[in-house]
C-alpha cells in the first residue's frame, strides 16, 4: 500500500474536475461506504456508516442499498451537486453493532435522468479512535497532539460545533500523516461561520484506515475511520 499521502488532501471536498460543458464528456463515478467508530459518554465504542459519491459531472440523485434492503438518500456535499454524502450527524445513529458487510449499491441518477449503478464493498473491519493528548489556545495558536494508531495511515483533523446534537463543521484540516498540529486562528480559513470567543467547540481528530487491495485513489477506498474528540473554548 502506498506509504505518503499529500498534506492538505481535503478529502470530504474532493470532487473531480467538473468540464464546463458536460455534454462532451461522459459520465464516471466513484462510491464508497465505510464505517465510523466513537467512543459514546460511557467509553464504549459505537459504529455507524458513511456513504460518498464522486462524479465528473452534476448528479440529480443517489440512493444506496445495503445489504439488510434499506435504502439509504445521499445529499450534495457542501452545495456540490457533483459529490453526493451521507454521514451520521447525530450520536443517536451510531450503535454498539458493526455495521454489515457487504456489497452496498449505489443507484446515481444523471441531470440527463439516466440510471447508473455502481457497487462499493464493506470490509468486517474497523479502527479504533486515537487518545488526543493536548488541545489548546494560547495567543491564537491552536496545538492538537495525539497517540498514533498503528493501523492508520493518515489523519484529519476538524472543529466542530455541536448544538442540539448536530454536528457542523466549521474547519477541515485534509489528510495529514504527523501526530499533532500547531496553526496560527488568524490565518485559518472557516468553512461556515467563524467560531465565537468563549464559546465551547470540539476538536476531532480522524483516523483513516484504506481498503487493503487498493493502492491507488486511495481517497476513493477508504475501510473505516475512526474520530476522537475534546471540548475546547474558543478564546
Amino acid at each position: 500500500m502506498r506509504k505518503s499521502i499529500s498534506f492538505f488532501f481535503a478529502i470530504f471536498f474532493m470532487v473531480f474536475a467538473v468540464s464546463c460543458n458536460e455534454d462532451e464528456v461522459s459520465f464516471e463515478a466513484e462510491v464508497d461506504v465505510f464505517t465510523i467508530s466513537h467512543y459514546n459518554q460511557e467509553g464504549v465504542p459505537e459504529f455507524a456508516n458513511a456513504y460518498y459519491a464522486y462524479a465528473n459531472k452534476s448528479m440529480k440523485n443517489v440512493e444506496v442499498s445495503t445489504p439488510m434492503g434499506d435504502l439509504i438518500e445521499l445529499s450534495p456535499n457542501g452545495g456540490l451537486n457533483s459529490n453526493y454524502f451521507k454521514e451520521p450527524n447525530t450520536n443517536e445513529e451510531f450503535t454498539t453493532s458493526q455495521p454489515m458487510p457487504g456489497t452496498y449499491e449505489f443507484e446515481i441518477t444523471t441531470n440527463n435522468n439516466k440510471t447508473l449503478l455502481f457497487s462499493d464493498h464493506l470490509e468486517n473491519s474497523f479502527i479504533m479512535p486515537v487518545n488526543i493528548t493536548q488541545g489548546s489556545i494560547e495567543d491564537n495558536i491552536l496545538k492538537v497532539k495525539w497517540q498514533k494508531n498503528e493501523n492508520a495511515l493518515a489523519y484529519l483533523f476538524r472543529i466542530l460545533n455541536e448544538e442540539q446534537n448536530e454536528r457542523k463543521v466549521l474547519l477541515s484540516s485534509g489528510f495529514i500523516e504527523s501526530d499533532s498540529i500547531v496553526a496560527d486562528l488568524r490565518s485559518l480559513n472557516f468553512q461556515s461561520e467563524m467560531p465565537v470567543a468563549g464559546n465551547n467547540y470540539t476538536l476531532e481528530v480522524r483516523a483513516y484506515r484504506f481498503e487493503s487491495n487498493k493502492e491507488v485513489n486511495l481517497e476513493y477506498n477508504i475501510q473505516a475511520v475512526s474520530s476522537a474528540q475534546k471540548s475546547i473554548t474558543w478564546e
